[in-house]
């Protein structure tokens, strides 16, 4: 199963260089409560994340890309478009 936070997360990794133990450390260092099984689940879509994970997995990689020069490349949650039904 894919979600729109696994494809998002995912790309983010790939395109930071991470793992998803180091989104794991970065989303801890925010704030975000979770565990490294968890943020794995969330990025390879075995299980879907809430508005609020996905939005601090993304703020995690998006403070990433600041530091790496970069903007906020990744989506949160109320940018992402809508599924199809």
């Amino acid at each position: 199963m894919t979600t729109r936070t696994s494809t998002v997360v995912l790309d983010g990794l790939q395109r930071a260089g991470w793992t998803t133990s180091d989104l794991w450390v970065a989303a801890a260092g925010i704030g975000g409560d979770f565990s490294r099984p968890q943020v794995e689940a969330i990025a390879v879509g075995r299980s879907p994340a809430t508005p609020m994970e996905h939005d601090i997995l993304v703020a995690a990689l998006n403070d990433r890309f600041v530091d790496m020069g970069e903007d906020h490349p990744l989506a949160y949650w109320v940018e992402l478009p809508p599924t199809a039904s």
